[in-house]
């Protein structure tokens, strides 16, 4: 059974407690779980260097954002 297009994939990476720490500070500071922060970091560079990504749309770097009402968007 092929995949569904938008599901996602566990990745994991091993860092620095600090570097983890920073990340959990800014993901909360952005209302983002620190998989989306990643993730948006991820596509943010992939773009700066000219590099597609398949299958993403040009929004979809802020799924799962939180905005001020708690609402995801």
């Amino acid at each position: 059974m092929p995949k569904a297009a938008n599901r996602t994939v566990v990745t994991t990476f091993r860092t620095q407690p600090g570097v983890r720490e920073a990340l959990e500070i800014a993901a909360g500071m952005e209302n983002r779980s620190m998989s989306n922060l990643m993730e948006r970091l991820a596509i943010e560079h992939c773009r700066s260097k000219g590099i597609a990504i398949a299958g993403l749309e040009a929004d979809d770097d802020t799924r799962g954002h939180r905005g001020p009402s708690g609402q995801t968007g």
